[in-house]
């Protein structure tokens, strides 16, 4: 019922009939589902078993008290759960800063991913023009986060495993509905506060799923359109 309220109240911020569909410049009308909740996890042993093999029980009951989200201490989070790393986002403007937004596609040819999300963020976490030298965190694997599971078979919809229901909006208090341990997110209700994903609408190419963490809903968005970006890759 939560959910319902909250994509009602999505609706109303964005207002997504008539105008909107201009807005989205998109044809006909815009998709728009809430994301089923993520269920409430069971932790992730992580320790190898050969460190476990004189005292197993007690090391696997230390592991299943380890928190969901882990600091790392150098801009990421890893989730012990899904067994990603996510890049933490800042307010100090770099490229990890949350106000900045960028486009999936330059908009030509076959809408592949060429826009800024690429050139001006993945390319530079990954230190693309350096060779993989200076790569964000020591990994040169980011990627933006997969949605509906198309771009790797089997994938989970990554970008909603972030979403914390009980948190802003969706808990019944205010700001974004997302964990707090993966820092800033983006929040303004004068715009869209949608993030990026990297799939591509099945069937239709000039779109790729977003998910917005004011009210939790996922909808999409033609590909030149600015959003904002959390990078991810597989971390454990």
């Amino acid at each position: 019922m939560k959910q319902f309220w909250c994509v009602l109240g999505l609706f109303a911020d964005v207002a997504f009939a008539g105008t909107a569909l201009a807005f989205f410049g998109l044809p006909g009308t815009p998709v728009l589902r809430a994301p089923t909740p993520t269920p409430t996890p069971t932790p992730t042993i992580i320790p190898a078993l050969a460190t476990c093999t004189s005292k197993l029980n007690t090391c696997l009951a230390a592991a299943s008290m380890r928190p969901r989200f882990i600091d790392n201490g150098d801009g990421t989070v890893t989730d012990t759960t899904t067994a990603l790393m996510w890049e933490k986002k800042t307010t100090d403007g770099s490229v990890h800063d949350v106000g900045n937004t960028y486009t999936w596609s330059t908009g030509t040819g076959d809408y592949n991913f060429d826009g800024t999300a690429k050139t001006d963020f993945l390319d530079k976490l990954n230190d693309t023009a350096g060779g993989g030298q200076h790569c964000f965190a020591g990994y040169c694997d980011w990627r933006l986060p997969n949605e509906e599971g198309q771009n790797t078979p089997g994938a989970p919809e990554e970008l909603e495993t972030i979403l914390d229901y009980t948190q802003g909006n969706c808990g019944g208090g205010t700001g974004p509905c997302v964990f707090p341990a993966l820092g800033p997110t983006q929040l303004i209700q004068s715009r869209p506060d949608y993030y990026w994903s990297a799939t591509t609408i099945a069937g239709y190419p000039p779109t790729a799923f977003g998910v917005g963490f004011d009210f939790g809903a996922v909808t999409f968005f033609t590909k030149p359109f600015s959003l904002y970006v959390r990078a991810v890759r597989s971390g454990l």
